[in-house]
Order: C-alpha cells, then structure tokens, then sequence
C-alpha cells in the first residue's frame, strides 16, 4: 500500500490569524467571505508504509468560521481544502 498524503490546500491559519497590512487583510476576508469550504478532521494512523490519515469528520464552512474551527479543534490536526466561489462581489 502507498503512503497517501492530505495537502492542506488553505492552511486554518489563514483566516484565524489575517494579515496586518491592510490590502492584503482586504484580499483574505473577502477570499474567506466568499469562499465555501470542506474542513477534515484527520487522524494520523501509523502504517506498514508510513503515515495514513484517517477522516473523522468532514465539516462543510464558509468563510471565517474555519479560523474558528482551527482554535475549537487545538491540537487536533485539520486539514482545510477550499471548494468553489459560491458569489461574485
């Protein structure tokens, strides 16, 4: 069996920590506010192959609710792969 690894397409830290330069923060919040997202609790499982993540739960969110879910989960790796535009500004 191949090792199988879960990109972290956008890190939780994205949104639960914004960017201090204004423009920048500007980007990310309307990133964040348009953007829906599946955010995967994992948990690693050590294999004959190496290190396997098992899914506990899939959450579906919008927005800036994944920067809360970083904090809610602590230490609890996630994994936060963003979906589709669901609006247009």
């Amino acid at each position: 069996m191949d090792e199988r690894m879960l990109p972290e397409l956008m890190p939780g830290d994205l949104f639960a920590t914004p960017p201090a330069d204004p423009l920048a923060r500007f980007a990310s919040d309307l990133l964040s506010a348009q953007t829906f997202h599946w955010v995967l609790v994992v948990h690693p499982v050590l294999t004959e192959a190496g290190v396997d993540y098992e899914i506990m739960e899939a959450i579906p969110t919008k927005g800036v609710a994944v920067g809360l879910l970083s904090q809610m989960y602590g230490d609890v790796p996630i994994r936060v792969y963003r979906v589709k535009a669901i609006s247009r500004p």
